[in-house]
This record gives C-alpha cells, structure tokens and sequence, in this order.
C-alpha cells in the first residue's frame, strides 16, 4: 500500500531587482517559504494579528494588507516578531550581482539567465526539503513583471527534464499558479518574509543595511538534517563563494551561519 504523502504548500517571491547597472540593487534574492499544510492557517494569522497590535489597539484605521515596503522600521520589527515563531522554513536564493560574469564574455551577467538560475536553485531546494519529509508540494508564485505562468512552467519542466536533474519529483509542474500578492494572505507572508532578507543585503535610499528583521527570521532557513548552518540549503549564493568570503563582506550575517 503506498505510504501517504504529506501536502505541503510553496509561497514564493523576490526582493531587490533585476537590473545590472550602477543603480541597481546589489543583491536580487528569490524566496520560498514552505509550510504544511496543517500548519498554514495558524501560519497566516501573522496578518491579523500584526494588523491588531500595530493599528487597531492604538484605535488606528488598518490598511486593507500588509505590504512590507509601506511600513515604517517599528511596524517591520513588529511584524518579524509574529512571524518569527510561525511554523514555517524559508529558503533565500541570493544573486550577488557584482560576482557574475558579464555576457560579454559568456556569463551569467544577463537578467534572464540568472533570474532562471535563481529559480532552478530554488525549486531544486523546495523538492529536496519536501521530499526528505515524504511530501508532496503545491507551488505559489507571486505575480510581479512580466512573470508568466506558462514560461515559467516550461522553463521548469525543461530544468526537470535535463540529465542529472536534481530536483525530485514532489510537485506537478502543471498546477504551478501565478497570483498577485494581493490575492493571497500567505503571498504577502513571503513578501515581508524575502524583503527582511533584502534589506538584510540591500543598502536602503541612504546606504543603510537593516538586518535586525532577518536576524529574527534566520532560525527559520532550512538547515539540512538540523544542521548548524543553513548554508548552501537555506541559504545559497550564486555564483559560488565560500563562506568566509560572504561573511568577510557582510559580518553581520554570522549569527545566521552559528559563528560569533
């Protein structure tokens, strides 16, 4: 008889962008979190009670959604404190654009190509985290740009479908959706939770890094097997750099990783 596979669901986003220029972000991160589904209401209730403790309590009118890039430092801290306890595990993709190669010389230094590299990574992530939980996965995009579902589906059954593929076969490529993150409380779940991650790495308008959300959120990264550090399974960079050389560049990040 088979054994009963445990459903899961997949929420994911992006912060920073896409661009290579000099005004660009450093950094672009592709984000997912994972939850099962049992566990998914007490999940997104992060959102009424943020929405409570943040303006109805002080007799404040609340905004219809929660939208991390309208909120003030005190409301972001606040809200990474409600998430931080939810059961969830996140995984960061992390492009660090001033490492890649330009295309001039056959890199990877083209939006396109890292942004499917990102994703590649990612999903190979999320299926490696399902299945060593013997579940099953249902995958939520959130709509931003021009992502489009049915490219975005062929560009990953194509990744599946290349020799020595290492993403497992947990979901159904098919039933992947794109939805705007206004249509779904835990869409807005995973917005606040990569843009605490982004400004973690991403300087704000006057140069500062806050990385005082993502150090609340980083006991949430996949760690495989429980291990000490996330890195490379929760936390994965690209192109490939050693630890050492992402901490030497970003020190606060250590207590992330168990270093002090």
């Amino acid at each position: 008889m088979a054994i009963q596979r445990i459903p899961f669901k997949c929420y994911v986003d992006e912060a920073g962008d896409e661009g290579l220029g000099t005004l660009s972000s450093p950094w672009f991160i592709l984000s997912a979190v994972i939850v099962r589904d049992d566990d998914e209401r007490t999940t997104m209730d992060y959102e009424q009670e943020a929405l409570k403790q943040i303006w109805i309590d002080y007799g404040k009118p609340p905004p219809k959604n929660i939208h991390w890039c309208k909120r003030t430092h005190s409301q972001k801290l606040n809200i990474a404190k409600l998430i931080a306890p939810k059961l969830y595990k996140q995984i960061v993709i992390g492009i660090w654009k001033s490492k890649l190669t330009r295309p001039s010389v056959g890199g990877l230094g083209n939006r396109s190509v890292f942004y499917n590299y990102a994703c590649k990574l990612l999903i190979e992530r999320i299926s490696w985290y399902v299945d060593d939980r013997n579940g099953i996965a249902e995958i939520i995009f959130s709509k931003w740009g021009s992502l489009d579902k049915t490219k975005l589906q062929a560009f990953i059954r194509g990744t599946i479908n290349i020799p020595n593929s290492q993403i497992r076969s947990v979901f159904d490529v098919s039933k992947i959706a794109v939805h705007p993150m206004d249509k779904l409380v835990m869409l807005r779940f995973i917005d606040n939770c990569v843009s605490a991650f982004g400004n973690a790495l991403n300087p704000d308008e006057l140069g500062n890094i806050n990385f005082y959300y993502a150090d609340l959120l980083q006991h949430n990264l996949y760690r495989y097997r429980n291990r000490v550090s996330p890195w490379t399974y929760g936390f994965k960079i690209f192109p490939d750099v050693s630890l050492t050389e992402f901490i030497n560049a970003y020190p606060h990040t250590k207590q992330w990783f168990g270093l002090k």
